[in-house]
C-alpha cells in the first residue's frame, strides 16, 4: 500500500494539472511515510548491533573458558605422567615380586654345599650414602624438580628416593657462577628461590 502511494505521489507531482494543494499533501505524506520506514530501519539497525555486541561477548568468553581448559588439561597431563612415573616402577616391584614367588615354589630343591673361597663382605663393599635431613617441603621440591626432568623421570623410585635422601643445601653469594648453560655437569641442582640469571 505504501509503495502505491509512493508511486501515486510520484505522478502527481509530475502531473502538471495537479492542484498544487494535493502535490503539497502527497509530498507531506510521503515524508511521513519516509520517516516512519527510516525509524523502522534504525530499530533494526539497533537491534542487530545489540545482537552483535551479545555475540562478541559470549564468542569472548567462550574463547576464554577454552583457554583456561586447555591450561588445566595440560596440566592434568603433567600430573598424570608424574604419577605414571611413581606407579609404573612399583608395579614392576610387584610383578617382580609375584613371579619370584611363582618361581620359587616351581624350583627344583637345590643341593647345598660348601666353598673354601673367601666372599667379600658386602656390607663392607656397600657405598655408604651419605644422606641429609630436609623439610618435607624441600623433599617434595627435590621429587618434583626430578619428576619435570625428562631424563630424571625415567629413574626407578627407589633411585628417586636416594636422590631426594642424599641431596645438600648450598649457599652462593650474589653474582656467582653456579653453572653455565650447555656445559657437561655431574652434579644435579634443585633450586628453592623464584628464578636465577
Amino acid at each position: 500500500m505504501q509503495e502505491n502511494q509512493i508511486e501515486k505521489c510520484s505522478k502527481i507531482s509530475f502531473d502538471t494539472d495537479c492542484a498544487l494543494e494535493d502535490k503539497h499533501r502527497c509530498l507531506e505524506e510521503l515524508a511521513v511515510y519516509l520517516k516512519t520506514a527510516l525509524k523502522a530501519k534504525e530499530d533494526t539497525l539497533s537491534e542487530c548491533q545489540e545482537r552483535n555486541r551479545f555475540f562478541s561477548q559470549s564468542i569472548a568468553r567462550l574463547q576464554q573458558e577454552c583457554h583456561a581448559k586447555d591450561a588445566l588439561v595440560i596440566e592434568l597431563q603433567n600430573e598424570i605422567d608424574k604419577f605414571r612415573q611413581i606407579v609404573k616402577p612399583l608395579t614392576q616391584v610387584f610383578w617382580q615380586q609375584h613371579e619370584s614367588q611363582l618361581s620359587y615354589k616351581h624350583r627344583r630343591v637345590k643341593r647345598q654345599g660348601c666353598s673354601a673361597e673367601p666372599l667379600i663382605n658386602l656390607q663392607e663393599a656397600e657405598v655408604r650414602l651419605l644422606r641429609t635431613p630436609k623439610s618435607l617441603k624441600s623433599r617434595d621440591l627435590i621429587k618434583s624438580a626430578i619428576l619435570d626432568n625428562d631424563f630424571m623421570k625415567n629413574l626407578d623410585i627407589a633411585q628417586i628416593q636416594e636422590i631426594v635422601d642424599c641431596m645438600y643445601p648450598v649457599k652462593y653469594a650474589a653474582k656467582s657462577l653456579i653453572i653455565k648453560e650447555g656445559d657437561v655437569g655431574s652434579i644435579v641442582y634443585v633450586m628453592e628461590v623464584e628464578r636465577l640469571k
